[in-house]
């Protein structure tokens, strides 16, 4: 076999991975490359930061205020095996669960780690920096990073700004290449 052969299969093999819960079967299905930040800021790369960033910034603790919250900043309970077999048994591990779900809202992600909130804190203040005299381009922008995050891309965003669904997409790329050349200009670090 020569050369380019083996290592056209063994690439082929490192983009492919192999699922093996199909009941014996082999299925497999392509791995998605990582995602490389471009070497300048472009606008699609500046919409991923920003919806990043509203991921992370849903992650963040918050919630009520007052007694009720100071109740969900308690550590958790240790449980031995025996507690464990107890609660399985009267069903109360598992509301325990749900009603912890609950309270931290739409967390779904695990907590965000300090890279990940520098990074938010840096990308959510680009609106305000770079789209200052244009409110409604800002609020476009912001609300489909936003929407985008939680997973609510829905045909009807657009109502938000009371413009047609042209009309916010457009503010929202206008927005986004502003605030590209803004982070260029000022020779920002792309991250």
């Amino acid at each position: 076999m020569t050369y380019h052969r083996q290592h056209h299969k063994r690439a082929l093999a490192d983009a492919i991975e192999i699922d093996w819960s199909q009941a014996g079967r082999i299925a497999a299905r392509e791995v998605p490359p990582a995602y490389e930040p471009p070497p300048y800021w472009t606008p699609e790369h500046v919409d991923v930061r920003l919806t990043e960033a509203f991921e992370v910034l849903v992650r963040l603790p918050a919630g009520q205020l007052g007694p009720r919250r100071l109740k969900t900043l308690m550590p958790d309970y240790a449980y031995d095996a025996t507690d464990i077999a107890n609660q399985k048994e009267i069903g109360e591990l598992e509301k325990d669960r749900l009603e912890k779900a609950r309270q931290r809202g739409i967390r779904r992600f695990g907590f965000a780690t300090c890279v990940e909130i520098a990074r938010m804190e840096r990308a959510i203040e680009w609106p305000i920096r770079f789209l200052q005299e244009e409110s409604v381009v800002a609020k476009a922008v912001g609300w489909a990073a936003f929407r985008k995050a939680v997973n609510r891309e829905d045909a009807k965003i657009h109502h938000s700004l009371g413009v047609s669904r042209r009309t916010f997409f457009r503010y929202r790329l206008r927005g986004l290449q502003l605030i590209a050349n803004g982070l260029n200009l000022n020779f920002d670090v792309v991250f």
